[in-house]
């Protein structure tokens, strides 16, 4: 008598794929979200690199505190025209 074939099922082989594509998801969204927070950055005058760094390691804390924080209006800081 022969036995009849049936294939294997695996529950799990959706989840692999999908966390990835979240995981990618997630990358991009904190990458915009630096790029986001090094422009605001530079309409207040603030280092754009600085907050660039932060906005890479803390991404939407760093955005919430270049919005609390108030532009920088010395002098020094000013474009020359």
């Amino acid at each position: 008598m022969q036995t009849e074939y049936v294939p294997y099922y695996d529950p799990y082989e959706g989840l692999v794929a999908s966390g990835f594509v979240v995981f990618i998801a997630l990358l991009l969204a904190w990458l915009v979200l630096a790029l986001v927070t090094v422009n605001i950055a530079g309409s207040k005058r603030l280092s754009r690199n600085g907050w660039g760094i932060l906005g890479l390691i803390f991404g939407p804390f760093a955005l919430l505190a270049v919005l609390l924080v108030k532009p920088d209006r010395s002098p020094q800081s000013r474009p020359e025209e």
